[in-house]
């Protein structure tokens, strides 16, 4: 993986099954935070905070979104972009919230627009 990418080792994969009922890896534990939509320490970090953060979760997925997937096979390859945003109307269906997903279908025609 490329350094532009934030990412941890892996340092212990396995395919024992005994432990886990399946493969697994290891990584290092890292410092830093979820962030979670009802954390008050998230909430009570200034709105320029918060943009700063927005923008560097941005700016790891547009590095994510730049590997080459065929130097990276253990993710599978890339589907569509289009099957990409329309996968995610399942579990819009059975959000339990539905009222704070009220500009869904905005966005996804926005998307759906920008790359057709």
């Amino acid at each position: 993986m490329p350094e532009s990418v934030p990412h941890c080792v892996v340092s212990g994969p396995g395919d024992d099954d005994q432990w886990f009922g399946r493969p697994y890896f290891v990584v290092p534990q890292l410092e830093g935070d979820i962030v979670r939509v009802k954390s008050e320490r998230i909430k009570n970090l200034s709105a320029d905070t918060r943009f700063d953060m927005a923008r560097q979760a941005i700016g790891a997925l547009v590095e994510i979104h730049r590997v080459d997937w065929r130097r990276a096979p253990y993710l599978g390859a890339p589907v569509s972009l289009q099957f990409d945003v329309e996968r995610w109307d399942r579990f819009v269906k059975k959000a339990a919230n539905q009222s704070k997903l009220q500009l869904v279908p905005e966005v996804k025609r926005l998307l759906l627009d920008k790359i057709s």
